[in-house]
């Protein structure tokens, strides 16, 4: 049985303050307090929980002959990829209860012309469209959205948004 990143927060909050509403759990106890410094989270987790790792996404192995010269090459599921980088910690007790913490950070990268790309290519096309989902909080200052001024604040500007596409397919060309 899993619990929601929602209802796990959900329940956190209550348990922090004490509220009377965590009766309805009675069968999910929390311990002492796990620090997470890697995403600044104080996270109260269940009584004989043990931490559990992530499991490393799946990897698919080809071998590429190109002009007489052979090697070996792993490719991914770029949303596999991106849930490994999102992850923050994971538990489960000896009833089965789990609790996994996602601290999502950005999108998952689009564009991809191939249903599975290089590590490498992932982390380029990851910085390229974190990066334009960064520009959400700047006010554009150049080109014909200088006139719109502060209303350009919380929107993403298009031609990062542009170039991370790009990137993302340039990356699949190269292949």
């Amino acid at each position: 049985m899993r619990f929601r990143l929602a209802l796990a927060c959900a329940i956190l909050a209550l348990a922090e303050t004490g509220s009377p509403a965590l009766a309805a759990f009675t069968s999910v106890h929390f311990m002492h307090p796990v620090d997470l410094p890697s995403c600044g989270v104080r996270l109260a987790v269940m009584p004989q929980a043990s931490e559990m790792p992530l499991s490393p996404p799946a990897a698919s192995t080809y071998r590429v002959t190109q002009g007489g010269t052979s090697w070996t090459t792993n490719l991914y599921s770029p949303v596999d990829l991106w849930r490994t980088t999102q992850h923050a910690g994971q538990w489960r007790n000896a009833d089965g209860y789990e609790l996994q913490l996602a601290i999502p950070t950005c999108l998952c990268p689009t564009g991809f012309a191939n249903p599975q790309v290089s590590y490498e290519d992932y982390q380029a096309a990851d910085a390229a469209q974190c990066g334009a989902e960064n520009t959400r909080e700047l006010q554009a200052r150049f080109g014909r959205a200088r006139n719109l001024g502060p209303r350009t604040i919380g929107h993403v500007d298009p031609g990062a948004t542009s170039i991370a596409l790009f990137f993302a397919g340039f990356c699949d060309g190269l292949k």
